[in-house]
Parts: C-alpha cells; sequence; structure tokens
C-alpha cells in the first residue's frame, strides 16, 4: 500500500478457506484509512463470485477490539456466529482507494 505520504509496502493477510475468510490480519499503521474495508470488500466479491457467498469469521478478542465492526462496515450482516455476505450486500469501495 502507498499513499502521498509513504509507500507502507505489505499491510495485510488473509487465510482463505472455502468460501470463509477464516483469518485476517491487517497492520495497525493503516487501519483508518479504509484500507481494511476494501481489503474485505474485494476478498468478499471474489468468494461470492466463486461460491455465492462469503462468510466471514472473527473471534472477539481483545487484540481486535478495533476490527469488530470491520465485516459490519463491508456490508455482511451476522448469522449463526460468523458474518455472511452476498451478492447485492458489499458496500461501495471507497472512491479515495485505487487497486492497483
Amino acid at each position: 500500500m502507498a499513499d502521498h505520504f509513504t509507500q507502507y509496502g505489505l499491510v495485510g493477510l488473509a487465510l482463505i478457506e472455502g468460501a470463509a475468510i477464516a483469518q485476517y490480519v491487517m497492520s495497525c499503521r493503516v487501519l483508518g484509512l479504509e484500507v481494511e474495508a476494501c481489503a474485505i470488500a474485494v476478498l468478499a466479491a471474489e468468494l461470492i463470485e466463486q461460491h455465492g457467498a462469503a462468510r466471514g469469521v472473527m473471534v472477539a478478542t481483545d487484540a481486535n477490539i478495533l476490527c469488530r465492526m470491520l465485516y459490519e462496515k463491508a456490508g455482511f450482516v451476522a448469522l449463526d456466529g460468523h458474518w455472511m455476505a452476498r451478492a447485492g450486500m458489499l458496500v461501495p469501495l471507497p472512491g479515495h482507494i485505487r487497486l492497483g
């Protein structure tokens, strides 16, 4: 990731298992820049295309307090202890982010 201030380099990693985002990690250096929501939206769109739905897994811990609203902000809904999104549910990508 880069912006007009600096090159951040690699800032996130996702582990995908079938239609699920089983693990998602992002550097705190870029939290709040909406990169986290953009990454989830891009991943979810691909999973929806491949599987008809995307599932987000999050176990609430003290270490992920800042990310608890991530899936909801991306358009997912809570369902049976995880997060679910289908076609048409995802919020648009933030306008200030360009994918390259």
